[in-house]
């Protein structure tokens, strides 16, 4: 997924190729001494981050795209600079509906296609089992449905620390804003794939009952069904019933949103905090915080379609942290259609042993869910996303008890922690030494 020519995939060679000498120093026949700001260890920038992210707890749910999420989004911007870094908000329109006609459409869609069939009309059927795949992979998956939409307001922030010397590659550090509804955690993944094998048999229903009437001469009249395609089109009426269970997965009420994603939003500003005090000398930091994650990853993709630059860029997502014994990097995204970066997965992964610690890799399958790194990857810009939040996994994301309790503060210190030593690596020529939060602060294992 590197560009051609691009110095990303050189840079983990010479990172992860070989092993450091760990043997201190001598200089004069006395020990060197590697010392860096004890309000710096991983273990004081995750207390800070804890206490910030009980301050921003107090704020509330914050729905995309909308007055709530603006006025969050200049509290982040000032948490930016007061920590003396140059940030901005940046602003984009977007469509507050996105995935929600599908959602309100299909089991009507679904219903009035076997009613259809019933009555000797199954090329209805058919067309319009096709414009629902179309419906859904434009809403759902796309984001990108106009129908119906209403148009709202978004605000991404943007922050940037830039290097002591010349720029040689860039890492972004990202995790949205907002928050979502609530939703019954039990029934959302296994809804949509419940709508999806639904759909998909009412297509082939429908070309079987074409092929049958078009030997019986009768395709274009109405018609009785015989008894097998009755007993086949009444167990498709029973799937099209149960299929409105989808208009009650989601509530009209949002999320407090602290694990999801005020965490996020914590750990990028620690890792912010440490490095406007330890500026790096030849790689550029980017934190992103995205509006409309939770409807399409709108903010993100806004950002991305207008970034000219994206050579020897790659994107680290921070999304839902939770316990610090479940944390994860994802391999696909996009509803499992997006692949994440093999390379920047493995790199991470290594990283994290060396702390002491392992961040599992899971491919968590087909319909999950989907962040703001998959609008990267299909940008072919390296993008990974860590989550405490999997399919096998009880957490409290979109749901009322999203509070600052369910968030562990070990968790966030191994984030931060990863974060920093892999910025640090990627940014230190080969043959240099370790610094000072490489050699004295690191975990044991656990």
């Amino acid at each position: 997924m590197f560009r051609e020519n691009s110095i990303i995939p050189h840079m983990f060679k010479w990172m992860f190729g070989k092993k450091e000498d760990n043997k201190r120093d001598k200089a004069k026949g006395e020990e060197k001494v590697y010392r860096i700001d004890e309000s710096f260890s991983p273990q004081a920038l995750s207390k800070w981050a804890y206490s910030l992210l009980k301050e921003l707890s107090s704020f509330g749910p914050r729905p995309s795209l909308s007055e709530e999420s603006g006025k969050f989004a200049s509290i982040i911007e000032s948490s930016f600079s007061s920590l003396g870094i140059d940030s901005k908000v940046v602003e984009f329109t977007g469509n507050r509906r996105a995935g929600e006609t599908w959602t309100r459409a299909f089991p009507f869609l679904l219903t009035a296609s076997f009613v259809f069939s019933f009555f000797g009309l199954p090329y209805i059927a058919l067309i319009l089992s096709v414009g629902m795949f179309f419906l859904w992979y434009y809403d759902v998956i796309k984001g990108t449905l106009r129908l119906f939409e209403k148009r709202g307001q978004g605000s991404n922030v943007i922050a940037t620390i830039e290097p002591k010397g010349e720029k040689k590659r860039c890492v972004m550090i990202s995790s949205h804003l907002d928050s979502a509804r609530i939703m019954q955690k039990d029934n959302g993944q296994k809804m949509s794939l419940f709508n999806l094998v639904s759909l998909l048999y009412l297509f082939v229903l429908s070309l079987f009952l074409i092929l049958h009437e078009s030997l019986s001469s009768v395709l274009f009249l109405p018609n009785r069904p015989s008894v097998i395609t009755s007993i086949l089109l009444i167990f498709g009426l029973a799937l099209s019933v149960y299929s409105f269970r989808v208009l009650s997965v989601y509530s009209d009420k949002y999320s407090p949103g602290i694990g999801d994603n005020i965490s996020g939003i914590a750990v990028m500003l620690a890792v912010a905090k440490y490095f406007e005090k330890n500026r790096p000398e030849e790689t550029a930091l980017v934190f992103a915080s995205f509006d409309g994650e939770e409807i399409g990853e709108q903010g993100a993709r806004a950002y991305f379609e207008k970034l000219d630059d994206k050579d020897n860029l790659l994107l680290i997502n921070i999304d839902s942290i939770y316990f610090d014994d479940e944390l994860y990097l994802l391999k696909r995204d996009g509803f499992g259609f997006v692949p994440l970066d093999n390379m920047l997965i493995s790199s991470l992964s290594a990283l994290s042993s060396d702390l002491g610690y392992r961040v599992k890799t899971i491919d968590p399958g087909l319909l999950f869910g989907s962040s703001d790194a998959s609008v990267a990857a299909k940008m072919q810009i390296p993008a990974v996303t860590i989550t405490s939040v999997v399919p096998s996994s009880e957490n409290p994301s979109h749901t009322e008890e999203d509070t600052a309790d369910s968030v562990s503060q070990l968790a966030l210190e191994k984030v931060i922690s990863l974060l920093v030593k892999f910025i640090e690596r990627s940014d230190r020529k080969e043959g240099e030494k370790m610094s000072g939060f490489d050699r004295k602060y690191t975990f044991k294992p656990l």
